[in-house]
């Protein structure tokens, strides 16, 4: 069965198809010391009824009109009710709510399945006129309307004015429903999220072929989700009807309609069930357009090799001129994350000509077009329509410059500003604004700039460069940096990578101009919450930083007695966060690290308890920056017991909610997700790394030292003070990682994971971690690593000709110079004449396999199966 998109279905914002991951946040604390949740979602909420006994409750209830659940027709009843004194900012349409009271009264000619999808296409209704509405409006007014309307239910369902039955049970059915949620939480479309709930539970339950609502309510769904103009919203309403279309098991949308399907999956993290629909339809589809959605799919996914594939394929069978703006400033992007600094040239480079060939635009005119509703007629019309090519915008070279020089590739970056700076459509007032995006005013003159682009123009340079200068000046005016760049001249930047790759300086920069002009007290009342808390963050820094302790702590203290639910409008400094009290962290570590004397040593340590105690007696969240430092800290000073304390309960926290804007807080069950970061990540590997330098089985103790008593006697030393242990191994802690957590590790993440591999001798786990590094990240092993790799292998074999040596009769001591030194040239012969351990400059990924799988294979065979298993484990074949 195929559903085809219907004629005229509403296809809104298709030409940029966006993929972004929803961070969510932790319910519960990531160390021991916390141990309660936070940001409970349900308030205890009761009526407390005084009667003689339950009977009389209930005899009472019942003469007031009330009827027993066991009733037939009661739920539904139960339900009318309660969208009947249900709030909406609203009015609900009294002729639809009419014929559904009507519909449900006729119990004899319904079953239970038909009762359902009556209130279910009532929900989808009224869902539709909210989002027509919330479009027509915008979410601002919906809100005013919203306050209105709770202000004057909350004056009539005061309990003084109850003159009836009808009054006393409608309170009670809006008091339940005020049970079902926050206290804080604003509801914009309420209907539409009654009907989410119920395609959540419908999904949880997975009863899609249940027949409790029809096939036609679920695409209906589908698309009044896909016309929501929340993003976040939308997605959620996608996923939810989606999955339950698919669930049926015969029933697949058409190729449009399944990219948003795709879009949502990708949203909330479900790599490789978008990845599968994706390559089950490349051949019938065949378009340009799903090509570039797939790979968007691979960069969200981190499968940088399959993303190069398809990049091949898609730029020889549609053209080698052409690809996506924002396709290429992802791909870019993770390129340059991952050091691949031959891919992102080449990238670049295709970039450069993409817009030589097709011009840009404003990124204002194209987003007036993409607010454009589009309807199809067919297939062949929605190709037609994804397939256009889309025009770079200012913002894309902005975002591109950006990448460049945070990876100090500053030759790259002057080569795509030229290109902009040259381009026959650029004005004054544009390049203004790209000026002040890049933070190119904050430069101590425009001298830096010209001199850095004048190897970069050559026709018309002189005009180019009157126009930069024009631009840079207007620039300096408008953030009012000229009147201060002669009196504080030693602030400002002199060249242009220290300003990207030093963001936070540069923040300090502009927020110190901003902060010195008179009327910044009027103008920071605008500054977002993420804003106000980088600014106290960097106050703290430069306290410290500057030696001022005292005033650091004491600005902290502030930070704690301020309410935790201010005014936006009157928020100019933020109540602490786990931001804060890391600046702290940070600096007694680097205290202690720095000082030789034990009792400053063990004074530092003590000041970092005394945060991390403040920091849970303010119930402030932890975050991965604060949890990396603690980690960090802790393996300095080598107390692996908080170290695991930490890593096993970051690595076991299942329950997740929903982060405090989103009022689906009850249905994080459907999409589990929890944010563990790329940094926290490494500082588990270096503490796992560390963990089992004491617990390691020898590799490497081929000849006995001179220390080899005294290193003994201190491993087993540290040994003793380890109480704490991991709750996973190497293998489930990668496994985690990439695929659960989906975090890239770049070229010096990869080195730290298999150096603690070849370590503990886990063989059989490298070439799965080997292939995974290559195939799916597109990741290259250096020389660097075959070798430390080839010399792990060669400490093997020395070991397996030692024991022969001595099994063989040799009565000399098995680590002595002389058994050690026979055996090491027996193994070196064998490399000089190729028969193992070689090395290839060409395909390293694979000599590295196949080294590997040599050795298993002549020395431990009963562990060949173990590779296979870890491929599996991994969704490698």
């Amino acid at each position: 069965m195929n559903l085809s998109r219907a004629s005229g279905t509403r296809i809104k914002g298709l030409s940029q198809v966006r993929f972004y991951r929803k961070r969510l946040k932790s319910r519960s604390s990531h160390v021991s010391q916390v141990n309660r949740h936070q940001n409970d979602l349900f308030l205890p909420q009761e009526y407390k009824l005084r009667a003689e006994s339950a009977e009389t409750v209930e005899k009472d209830l019942k003469r007031l009109g009330f009827k027993s659940l066991q009733e037939a027709g009661s739920v539904d009843d139960l339900f009318v009710d309660y969208l009947d004194s249900s709030s909406s900012p609203f009015k609900k349409a009294s002729s639809e709510f009419s014929t559904l009271k009507s519909t449900l009264a006729n119990v004899e000619s319904l079953d239970s399945s038909n009762r359902m999808k009556a209130l279910f296409e009532y929900l989808i209704a009224e869902s539709e006129r909210e989002v027509r509405r919330l479009e027509s409006m915008g979410p601002e007014q919906i809100q005013k309307m919203h306050k209105r309307s709770q202000a004057h239910e909350d004056f009539e369902g005061d309990r003084g004015e109850i003159n009836s039955e009808k009054e006393l049970e409608r309170a009670i059915m809006r008091d339940v429903q005020n049970a079902a949620r926050s206290q804080d939480t604003e509801v914009l479309l309420p209907n539409t999220e009654r009907m989410f709930r119920i395609l959540s539970d419908l999904n949880m339950r997975k009863l899609a072929g249940a027949n409790i609502i029809s096939v036609e309510n679920m695409v209906a769904s589908f698309e009044l989700a896909k016309i929501i103009p929340i993003h976040s919203f939308r997605q959620r309403g996608i996923l939810l009807s989606g999955h339950l279309i698919y669930s049926l098991g015969n029933v697949r949308m058409d190729p449009v309609n399944e990219s948003f399907y795709i879009e949502s999956l990708v949203y909330y993290g479900f790599y490789k069930k978008a990845l599968a629909l994706f390559n089950s339809n490349r051949q019938k589809v065949n378009q340009r357009w799903w090509y570039e959605m797939g790979m968007m799919v691979c960069l969200r996914a981190n499968h940088l090799a399959q993303f190069d594939n398809l990049l091949q394929y898609t730029l020889e069978a549609f053209g080698p001129d052409y690809l996506a703006p924002k396709v290429l400033r992802t791909a870019i992007r993770k390129k340059l994350y991952v050091r691949d600094f031959v891919g992102s040239e080449k990238l670049t480079n295709l970039f450069l000509k993409t817009v030589a060939a097709n011009g840009w635009r404003p990124s204002t005119f194209e987003e007036r077009r993409n607010s454009q509703e589009i309807f199809f007629d067919d297939q062949k019309q929605a190709d037609q329509f994804l397939n256009q090519k889309e025009h770079a915008t200012e913002m894309d070279f902005v975002a591109l410059i950006q990448y460049h020089l945070f990876r100090k590739q500053k030759d790259k970056a002057l080569k795509i500003f030229s290109q902009l700076l040259s381009s026959p459509n650029i004005e004054r007032e544009l390049l203004t604004t790209v000026l002040i995006k890049l933070k190119f005013h904050l430069l101590k003159s425009f001298d830096i700039l010209k001199n850095d682009l004048l190897s970069y123009l050559s026709n018309n340079a002189d005009n180019y460069i009157r126009l930069a200068e024009e631009s840079f000046n207007k620039a300096a005016h408008q953030s009012s940096v000229e009147k201060l760049r002669e009196k504080y001249e030693n602030i400002f930047f002199d060249d242009i990578t220290a300003i990207a790759s030093k963001p936070w300086v540069a923040q300090n920069v502009e927020n110190f101009v901003i902060n010195s002009l008179p009327q910044s007290n009027s103008c920071k009342g605008v500054d977002s919450s993420r804003s106000s808390s980088m600014q106290t963050q960097n106050v703290l820094k430069s306290l410290l930083n500057n030696d001022k302790e005292l005033q650091a702590l004491k600005l902290l203290e502030t930070l704690e007695s301020l309410p935790p639910d201010r005014e936006e409008s009157a928020a100019f400094v933020k109540k602490a966060n786990a931001h804060h009290y890391n600046v702290f962290v940070e600096y007694y570590s680097k205290k202690a690290q720095r000082t030789q004397n034990p009792k400053d040593r063990s004074k530092y340590e003590k000041k970092i308890e005394e945060v991390v105690t403040r920091v849970n007696e303010q119930n402030v969240r932890y975050n991965s920056t604060l949890l990396s430092s603690l980690l960090q800290h802790y393996r300095t000073k080598v107390d692996l017991d908080n170290c695991f304390i930490i890593i096993n309960q970051v690595l076991n926290v299942k329950d997740v909610e929903v982060s405090t804007e989103s009022p689906f807080k009850n249905l994080m069950s459907f999409f589990e997700r929890r944010e563990i970061t790329k940094s926290l990540y490494y500082q588990i590997w270096k503490t796992f790394a560390l963990y089992y330098s004491f617990f390691d089985n020898g590799l490497g103790t081929t000849e006995l030292r001179s220390n080899y008593r005294a290193w003994k006697r201190n491993v087993l030393k540290e040994r003793s003070k380890i109480n704490v242990h991991p709750s996973c191994n190497y293998r489930e802690l990668f496994e985690e990682m990439v695929l659960k957590d989906n975090v890239l590790p770049d070229a010096q993440f990869y080195e730290t994971i298999i150096r603690a591999l070849v370590h503990v001798r886990e063989w059989s786990y490298i070439p799965a971690v080997i292939k995974y590094m290559s195939q799916i990240n597109g990741i290259r092993v250096d020389k660097k690593l075959l070798r430390y790799i080839n010399g792990g292998l060669r400490l093997e074999y020395i070991a397996i000709e030692r024991e022969k040596l001595r099994d063989g009769g040799c009565t000399v001591h098995e680590f002595t110079t002389p058994i050690i030194n026979s055996a090491r040239r027996v193994v070196e012969n064998k490399i000089k004449s190729g028969e193992i351990l070689n090395e290839s400059n060409t395909d390293r990924d694979f000599q590295i396999t196949k080294n590997i799988l040599g050795f298993l294979e002549e020395i431990r065979p009963d562990e060949l199966l173990q590779v296979q298993t870890a491929l599996e484990q991994l969704d490698l074949h």
